[in-house]
């Protein structure tokens, strides 16, 4: 994930200072097709969001679990052969459940690894986040049950992560998926 700050003076600063970190996410997904070819697609998900950051004697990370719930709108390729591509987008909903910060100072050499606690007064981010997902899928069928199935989605958050508004940070996602679909196809 990403993070975007809407300040452009402070976006300028930390853009050099801000990397991506991969996460985790997994989650249980369902479609119906009202035809063939067009479907909405609820979906419920744990995902892992967060950055790496680099000052000059500072370097750390952090990562914010969610549980998230999405519906998207589909529309597919009728490909008689049962591969099929597909695009999507759709709203977003997450609820915060877990925070971890981890840092080293390496001009004191200390070593902070702490929790993020929401009754923190050091800091205040919000439990909430919403925005809208888009993204490309390929199915790969296997047998009458069972597709493989290759998804990348980009999620942009609508919601400030920081409740104080001291840097006005906002979630991009980009997610990789590769997994098995099972069920009557």
């Amino acid at each position: 994930s990403k993070v975007r700050y809407i300040n452009p003076q402070i976006n300028q600063l930390m853009r050099n200072f801000l990397v991506p970190k991969w996460g985790l996410s997994g989650g249980i997904i369902t479609e119906y097709y009202f035809v063939r070819t067009l479907a909405v697609v609820p979906e419920f998900n744990f995902i892992s969001k967060g950055f790496k950051y680099q000052q000059p004697y500072v370097q750390g990370r952090k990562r914010f679990d969610y549980l998230q719930l999405s519906v998207s709108g589909k529309l597919s390729s009728d490909n008689k052969d049962d591969n099929v591509i597909s695009v999507y987008i759709g709203p977003f909903a997450s609820y915060w459940i877990y925070g971890m910060r981890y840092e080293v100072d390496y001009k004191s050499f200390e070593t902070l690894k702490d929790n993020f606690t929401f009754e923190s007064t050091e800091y205040s981010y919000n439990r909430w986040d919403a925005g809208v997902l888009f993204g490309i899928e390929a199915k790969f069928t296997q047998s009458k049950r069972r597709r493989l199935l290759i998804d990348v989605r980009y999620e942009f958050s609508l919601v400030s992560n920081d409740l104080k508004k001291v840097d006005g940070t906002n979630n991009r996602v980009f997610v990789l998926s590769i997994g098995y679909l099972f069920g009557k196809f």
